[in-house]
């Protein structure tokens, strides 16, 4: 008999959650090489530009994947990458300052990041037996490392911030894969590189809301 998951603990999370993990870092890891390849001398400061085209590339491979008990979710602005497996909805969003953005000015992202989102409860299937106790809205921020792959991270907000305040979060955790491609939660690396502020992704759904 197989145990329903607890959607309240992280651990029980991270295996529900293993096909999508892992569908995003292929898909991240797609859209940096495509971003990195079409960035020329003219366009290589020019910072938002790749991570645009890094989502944008991202979401288009996650889109031609086969149904496997997930599903892409809406079409954001800024080609937001929203992911929904059951009752869970994830957000992909890049990193800023070894950790995920605040939600900037959008109504519909601080609503996201405070877990407050009834229409879940009215849209979304629950597993069978799932514990469960209030709607599981999760952050997967990703950066590249020193050694230029993709680096992925999975937190529950708990509410929002200001820009460069302090996360409010339940709990956040370094998503690594073992050798048989599971995700598996490891101890923070401190050497990730730092992303600058994508003001374009975190604004450009505030008209959602």
């Amino acid at each position: 008999m197989v145990t329903p998951p607890n959607l309240n603990e992280p651990a029980d999370l991270l295996q529900y959650l293993s096909k999508p993990l892992r569908a995003t870092r292929d898909a991240l890891d797609h859209g940096v090489s495509y971003a990195s390849t079409i960035v020329t001398d003219h366009t290589a400061d020019d910072d938002y530009y790749w991570a645009h085209a890094a989502r944008w590339q991202a979401r288009r491979y996650l889109a031609d994947l086969p149904s496997n008990g997930w599903e892409l979710g809406r079409l954001l602005p800024s080609t937001g990458i929203e992911l929904r497996c059951g009752p869970v909805v994830v957000r992909v969003l890049r990193r800023y300052q070894n950790g995920p953005p605040n939600p900037g000015s959008s109504r519909a992202r601080k609503g996201f990041y405070a877990q407050y989102t009834p229409e879940q409860v009215l849209s979304l299937e629950w597993p069978d037996g799932a514990q469960f106790s209030d709607n599981c809205n999760l952050i997967v921020d990703w950066a590249l490392g020193p050694t230029k792959q993709v680096s992925l991270a999975l937190s529950k907000p708990i509410g929002f911030w200001k820009f460069r305040g302090v996360p409010q979060l339940d709990w956040r955790r370094f998503v690594g894969f073992d050798p048989s491609d599971e995700p598996r939660f490891e101890t923070s690396n401190e050497d990730l590189e730092v992303t600058r502020y994508d003001e374009a992704e975190i604004d450009a759904d505030q008209d959602m809301g």
